[in-house]
């Protein structure tokens, strides 16, 4: 998870963007964070960045996780109007997860940039 977050500090600061770093327990704890965040500090970001890991292990919850955690995300983003990068992997196993990391994180900072500028846009040129 450390090589997602050097990722995509590297990046913002390239690209010349501020940022803070909020880490939580579990996946399925991202929506909440992000409903906290909203709340407490409602108009200080342009975009979000959600970055995360969910590998299937024994149980048979990993679908279960995979799907209220994405649809949590989605409901924050649809509901709020937020410009959201999301680079959560899903993965059968940690090898294959590792090969993600780069990609993953690249893809949700470059996101989360190009949506916030459309939605800047968007309410700007009214």
């Amino acid at each position: 998870m450390s090589i997602m977050i050097d990722n995509a500090t590297k990046l913002l600061e390239k690209e010349g963007c501020s940022y803070n770093i909020l880490r939580v327990p579990g996946s399925l704890e991202l929506p909440a964070a992000l409903s906290f965040t909203l709340a407490a500090e409602s108009d200080k970001y342009d975009g979000y960045i959600i970055l995360g890991c969910i590998i299937k292990g024994e149980s048979g919850h990993y679908k279960h996780v995979c799907r209220e955690t994405m649809n949590g995300l989605s409901v924050m983003s649809y509901n709020h109007c937020l410009a959201m990068g999301i680079g959560i992997i899903t993965a059968q196993s940690r090898e294959i997860a590792e090969k993600r990391l780069e990609d993953y994180s690249k893809k949700a900072v470059y996101v989360s940039i190009k949506m916030a500028n459309i939605k800047d846009n968007l309410f700007n040129n009214k």
